[in-house]
């Protein structure tokens, strides 16, 4: 647990580069004049949002126009952000290989802000490739080239950061004294600064410093105070983490009911707030809920959650899998050296081929862990001679079995798919658009450009296929926020604001792929109509259940439609209509103050939890 604070507090780092410095104590000066000033907005924008690829095409064209020469300070504030998306996306060789160009950007600068800045990034880096001697010095760098009076045109780092860093790194390194001093320092400047999430995320690194000396009540007074605060400032992952480490001080007081609620707190709140906490932190949580069940001897408790981390961790390898993919490309865009180019590359496959041994590590290793568990567990009934209990536990190992094939299965054929035409598909695309860059001839330029345009819209109906045929998120909760998620990404990239109504609790219901494909084509087809005809502003995205009928209901403030349009008077119309006929439901079109597409489709019965890798019905549960 210790070694993933360095991350979080990065996260502070990225977090404020979404506001214009009111909780910071660096002096703002004034920013770039011009189109480059609304360039770093809407790439911190982004960033805030965590929208990778967005934020790495931005940068690149931004990089594109600038002169090398004499634009150091932007060159040095756009290396400098795409370094921190390199690292959120597994990236950490181009991250570096970044960092150090910034570096040589500072001195030129002679910017001691900028360069505590690189060291502070750098010594992050380097904790989180397990170089933790690097890391400590870069650190110690980063506090003694910060200056007295901080001044930047954008977000950089801060001196709680650093103090929150250095403290995170020697509570791990097992130097309590000196951990003490800097993360009480951050907390103290987090305070003066009035910065809410960093309070909380200081909150939280004091407390864990306490379980490690071994002081609970200390360590339970913190994570209360970081639990609030965070909540002040809507952080939910660094709520969650507070909920956890509340757990955790009960577990050390060996107060097992108060530690039993405070997980029960813990995965009520996820449930209520998982659209808002990542993976990443949701993966966290499984693997401190695992830890804490079995510290009180709940080995059932803390098998199932240690199976669900596993499953979240697996989900995030193949994501990193993915973005370094997109990285690379999107970097092979932007550089204009081909041996560059060639260097990205080999870097990239590097990457590849450390997240996918990691991968094959993690999975030996979670196999080796759940046949210890499955051995322990069969010892314990044996020894109690208690007959039912061994039943049950057959009948649980045998619905883990074939869960484990049909997993596998899904997982053979969806990365065939990915890896066949994914990347068949992901080379087209960028060829094509590498060809665009160099093509004169105007026609050709057209054709050039219609390719790729295909191809990436074919690579975004592969991953729905996939999601489609992916029997781990076949819940009714699943589909509501793999759709909602799409239209909220759909809408941001064409400006249109978007209002989602879509609140549980859903019950544990199983659907089909069809009626999964169906209802999200519907919904997709709806949203792509607004975007293409509507001229809209405002959206209204409705998902309810009422009555056994899953009701949606799609609105728009546009241009209307014509009376005689639910008719189906366009081959789109016509296909949302055969979907929803498909699977007996109801569609209907109206005009005024804008369009509304409604459908109701009926509803399977309620169905055991025999989906053991949703995500949603997990943390339901």
């Amino acid at each position: 647990m210790l070694r993933s604070l360095p991350v979080v507090a990065l996260l502070l780092h990225f977090s404020a580069a979404g506001q214009t410095m009111p909780e910071s104590l660096i002096r703002q000066l004034p920013p770039f004049e011009g189109e480059l000033d609304t360039r770093m907005h809407r790439i911190i924008t982004q960033m805030d949002v965590f929208n990778a690829d967005s934020a790495l095409m931005l940068i690149g064209g931004a990089l594109v126009k600038l002169d090398a020469e004499k634009d150091l300070e932007p060159r040095y504030y756009l290396l400098a952000y795409r370094a921190e998306v390199l690292y959120y996306q597994g990236a950490y060789n181009e991250a570096i290989r970044d960092l150090g160009i910034c570096a040589d950007l500072a001195e030129r600068l002679s910017d001691s802000l900028l360069l505590s800045n690189v060291f502070n990034l750098q010594g992050i880096l380097q904790e989180n490739i397990r170089r933790s001697s690097a890391a400590q010095v870069h650190l110690r760098k980063a506090l003694a080239w910060y200056p007295k009076d901080p001044a930047a045109r954008y977000p950089v780092t801060e001196l709680f950061h650093i103090h929150g860093n250095i403290g995170t790194y020697l509570t791990s390194a097992g130097k309590l004294d000196s951990a003490a001093y800097h993360l009480n320092r951050s907390l103290e400047l987090a305070e003066r600064a009035h910065a809410k999430r960093a309070i909380a995320v200081g909150h939280g690194a004091l407390g864990n410093w306490a379980l490690v000396n071994n002081l609970p009540d200390s360590a339970l007074y913190h994570f209360q105070r970081s639990y609030g605060m965070a909540e002040m400032a809507e952080q939910q992952d660094v709520s969650l983490d507070a909920l956890m480490g509340i757990a955790r001080a009960f577990a050390a007081k060996k107060d097992r009911a108060r530690t039993r609620n405070a997980l029960e707190d813990a995965n009520t709140y996820l449930a209520a707030n998982i659209e808002k906490v990542g993976l990443g932190a949701q993966r966290d949580q499984a693997r401190s809920a695992s830890n804490v069940l079995e510290s009180i001897q709940d080995l059932k408790g803390a098998l199932a959650a240690h199976q669900l981390w596993s499953r979240l961790d697996s989900a995030i390898n193949d994501g990193n899998i993915r973005s370094a993919l997109s990285i690379q490309a999107t970097l092979h865009r932007t550089d204009d050296d081909l041996a560059q180019e060639r260097e990205r590359s080999r870097f990239a496959a590097e990457t590849l081929k450390r997240v996918r041994l990691s991968r094959t590590m993690v999975i030996t290793g979670s196999v080796a862990v759940l046949l210890f568990f499955a051995m322990l567990v069969l010892f314990l009934l044996n020894k109690r001679k208690n007959e039912k209990r061994l039943a049950l536990l057959m009948l649980a190992q045998a619905e883990q079995d074939q869960v484990i094939t049909e997993f596998h299965i899904r997982e053979q054929v969806g990365r065939d798919m990915h890896d066949d035409l994914g990347a068949g598909l992901s080379a087209l695309k960028l060829r094509s658009e590498m060809a665009l860059r160099v093509e004169q001839d105007p026609e050709k330029r057209i054709q050039l450009a219609s390719l790729a345009k295909t191809a990436g819209e074919l690579i975004g109906n592969m991953r729905q296929i996939i999601w489609s045929m992916n029997g781990d998120q076949a819940s009714l909760e699943d589909l509501v926020v793999y759709a909602t998620n799409y239209v909220r990404t759909y809408m941001a990239e064409h400006g249109i604001h978007l209002v989602v109504l879509a609140e549980g609790p859903w019950a544990e219901v199983q659907l089909s792929s069809e009626e999964r494909r169906n209802i999200f084509l519907v919904i997709k087809e709806a949203t792509h109509n607004i975007v293409k005809h509507a001229h809209a502003q405002r959206v209204e995205l409705s998902i309810q259940r009422r009555n056994g009928l899953l009701n949606v209901s799609i609105h728009d403030n546009g241009v209307g439609t014509p009376s005689n349009a639910g008719e189906g008077t366009g081959n789109g119309l016509r296909n949302m209509a055969k979907r929803i006929e498909a699977l007996h439901g109801k569609l209907t079109i109206t005009g005024g103050n804008g369009t509304t597409v409604h459908f109701e489709v009926p509803l399977p019965g309620r169905s055991p939890s025999t989906n053991k890798g949703s995500i949603a019905m997990n943390y339901g549960k």
